[in-house]
């Protein structure tokens, strides 16, 4: 199966170097270019890039053999397009992050991903693992993951994905059952308005049109006068 190399990166943001960084990361490993040698390594990476790579990596005023290793030329790329982090501010960035109210657990796991890039964390997985454990929303799942034992991040990551599904699903089974029940009553209210309706027939006269006879003393319409 051929692997095609990622688009050409955009030079006029080099802020998104870090993401196509990793996207050649992935073309490599999948058509097995990092088998090849550095030097054909070199040339993709600079051919996949584009036309303006050819001119930075001039720049970089390499020699013979250091030109030809892979990761000397991408390091030198990194520092090119990724100015000196702050590291403190870096962590602590990471550290405040907590899961949004409408955030799902996914999109918080890839968020913490991103944040540590640049906080040069020593053990980034156990990081990663620790703020996801403190900073979800569901402080119920919060606390079943700190009972578990031996929670590595690939676990934290698996639970945590596993709890937010069947919270869904309950949340709409409730929901499902919650509308059935509302229709049921309203068939009962119907029903019983109808039988309502059926056993009290509307009178044929009324109350208006009736006065107390002067003759008999009762209460009837005037064509219903009693002789004697």
């Amino acid at each position: 199966m051929a692997f095609k190399p990622p688009a050409n990166f955009d030079f006029v943001r080099p802020a998104g170097w870090a993401e196509w960084r990793q996207r050649f990361g992935r073309y490599r490993v999948a058509s097995k270019l990092m088998k090849e040698d550095g030097e054909i390594q070199v040339s993709s990476l600079i051919y996949s890039m584009g036309n303006e790579a050819e001119k930075i990596f001039s720049q970089f005023n390499l020699n013979a053999e250091d030109s030809k290793k892979y990761d000397v030329v991408l390091g030198k790329f990194n520092e090119y397009f990724l100015p000196k982090n702050n590291v403190i501010h870096e962590r602590a960035k990471f550290q405040r992050r907590e899961q949004k109210e409408e955030e799902s657990v996914e999109q918080y796991i890839r968020a913490l991903y991103e944040l540590s890039e640049y906080a040069e964390f020593a053990e980034k997985e156990t990081t990663i693992r620790d703020r996801l454990v403190l900073g979800v929303v569901d402080k119920e799942l919060s606390q079943k993951l700190q009972l578990e034992s031996d929670l590595d991040l690939q676990k934290a990551m698996r639970i945590a994905r596993q709890h937010e599904q069947v919270t869904q699903q309950l949340k709409e089974q409730r929901q499902s059952t919650s509308g059935a029940t509302a229709s049921v009553d309203f068939t009962n209210r119907d029903q019983k308005w109808k039988f309502k309706k059926h056993a009290n027939p509307r009178h044929t006269g009324t109350w208006s049109d009736k006065k107390k006879c002067t003759k008999c003393g009762t209460v009837h319409k005037d064509s219903e006068t009693v002789s004697g």
